[in-house]
């Protein structure tokens, strides 16, 4: 049924902030109002409080109303789910447990995606919600967390839980790794000698869960960077060739990913063709790239007279997909000391350490990895450290057996420890 507007009571209330009612309008003013507001006989209001003030705000003269006599039990439930949620004395097992419930229900009636329901119905931060609505799943499969006073212990004892289950996972694989001279040769197999973009279009779809891509930069890397490394074997890309170079690995990767995330390493020069050419692919990108800070090191500039030292590189992250992080709540800073130039195989080589601490925040125990600009191959070293696949692609020849040089150490290294 339908009401003025005016004719609607509002009784002193618990709930004083009302939030932010313009988002809420402007969600009504496009999609309506999915929830009548619920009133009594008397038109004295019993839920809908937010919704009433957005509706006068978009100047509506009537709205559509139940009575609560006419309520039906999906709106029962919805209403004690709603009423539950905001209740002072909920403890936190029971709050997260019925924002679960509400956000299930909502799903299954009005097909309501976890966002909609936090700013819509609860007014609150979609992220939160996820993470109450996670936690509430976790606490179903370990009903210890329950015990916990409050949920920021839960959420801590969560992690816990789920560090030492993948720690397990990693154990259980390391226990099958090859040995010495099978990793060698399974190391001499997926370090593949060839053009990139040439050995990439052969690949076939979404056979990677994660890439790690670290292309030429297309800045005279000998003569913007100290480089003590022989750069014979290193090849550049023309500056007028970069653009299209970009979009066409991007294309590439995002069709032989599954869901998947791939980090992509950049000259700051270049950020805005990278940014552009992962979204034209049809990847989701996070527009704050992620850095790495060179520790216990002096800045690097040409002109230290009038420049600062440059201290740390860049990759965005994007992804493909439903991905989620392995190590949720990292921050997007790295920071470990660079490989000394006398142990580098390679110009740009990356320390083996950054390298598995970046394979552990994106990617879970067996996924496979594809690795497109090989050099060092300190991914694939970092990938046989965490027993996972991974695949790659080096146009020169000349730093493949520097590569299986290091596995074999790392192999002998690790039936050592063992």
């Amino acid at each position: 049924m339908r009401i003025k507007v005016s004719d609607i009571v509002v009784s002193d209330r618990i709930r004083k902030d009302t939030g932010d009612i313009p988002s809420l309008a402007k969600s009504i003013e496009t999609i309506g109002l999915l929830h009548p507001i619920i009133i009594d006989s008397e038109n004295r209001l019993i839920s809908g409080a937010r919704r009433l003030e957005a509706i006068k705000s978009l100047g509506w003269k009537e709205v559509e109303v139940r009575l609560l006599e006419e309520l039906s039990d999906y709106e029962r439930k919805l209403i004690e789910l709603e009423e539950n949620i905001r209740r002072k004395n909920l403890d936190w097992i029971e709050e997260v447990e019925a924002k679960k419930a509400l956000a299930e229900l909502l799903e299954e009636k009005e097909g309501m995606s976890i966002r909609r329901v936090a700013i819509e119905v609860l007014n609150e931060d979609p992220g939160n919600l996820s993470k109450d609505i996670a936690l509430a799943k976790a606490a179903e499969n370990f009903p210890v967390l329950k015990k916990e006073p409050t949920k920021e212990a839960a959420k801590k004892s969560f992690d816990k839980i789920r560090e030492k289950l993948i720690l397990r996972e990693i154990k259980k694989r390391e226990s099958k790794k090859p040995r010495v001279s099978n990793r060698v040769e399974i190391a001499e197999a997926n370090y593949k000698i060839g053009d990139a973009l040439k050995l990439l279009s052969e690949c076939n779809n979404g056979t990677a869960n994660f890439a790690e891509v670290d292309p030429p930069y297309a800045i005279s890397l000998n003569q913007s960077k100290k480089v003590t490394s022989s750069l014979e074997g290193y090849e550049e890309i023309r500056e007028e060739d970069y653009p299209q170079f970009v979009k066409l690995v991007a294309k590439e990767v995002y069709r032989i990913l599954s869901d998947g995330y791939v980090i992509w390493w950049f000259g700051h020069y270049w950020y805005k063709t990278v940014y552009d050419a992962l979204l034209m692919a049809g990847f989701l990108v996070n527009t704050v790239p992620c850095v790495w800070v060179k520790a216990n090191i002096t800045g690097q500039s040409n002109h230290p007279n009038i420049w600062l030292g440059n201290q740390h590189e860049t990759f965005i992250v994007a992804r493909k997909g439903t991905a989620t992080l392995r190590k949720q709540g990292r921050s997007n800073v790295f920071i470990y000391e660079p490989l000394k130039p006398s142990k580098k195989i390679h110009p740009t080589e990356k320390p083996l350490e950054l390298m598995i601490d970046i394979l552990e925040t994106f990617v879970y125990p067996g996924s496979s990895v594809l690795v497109p600009f090989l050099g060092s191959g300190s991914t694939l070293r970092a990938c046989y450290k965490l027993g996972l696949k991974g695949w790659g692609y080096e146009i020169s020849p000349k730093y493949k057996q520097l590569f299986l040089d290091k596995v074999f150490e790392d192999s002998r290294e690790n039936n050592n420890e063992s």
